[in-house]
């Protein structure tokens, strides 16, 4: 009987270790775990912010910052829409520079552009 409950007792003991063997083992994998998920959200804001730059890039002109030709015709196409749906007025006024990018290296370097 008292070599029953010696066997008994050192089961017991062996399953008390392995389960605190696997709560440690856990405890590391939830640590990594976390480690990883922050690396993981680092990453997606840096993505978010390079989408934001690309996005931008894509969009306007990096001398004037004005929009590029692309999004001007999809902004004014939209507009134009809106103004005959709701039956608004609507006018464009366009200019075209000669020798734009001339004239803008010339004010750079402190000439004045008088219109």
């Amino acid at each position: 009987m008292i070599w029953s409950l010696s066997i008994l007792t050192a089961l017991c003991g062996a399953g008390l270790f392995y389960l605190l063997n696997l709560t440690e083992r856990n405890s590391q994998y939830l640590e990594a775990l976390a480690a990883s998920n922050q690396k993981n959200e680092d990453l997606i804001s840096k993505l978010e912010k390079e989408h934001q730059s690309s996005t931008r890039a894509a969009s306007f002109d990096s001398l004037t910052e004005l929009y590029n030709r692309r999004l001007f015709v999809s902004l004014a196409q939209k507009s134009l829409a809106m103004a005959k749906r709701n039956k608004f007025s609507y006018a464009l006024l366009f200019i075209d520079l000669d020798r734009f990018k001339k004239s803008m290296i010339r004010w750079a370097t402190g000439w004045v552009i008088c219109c």
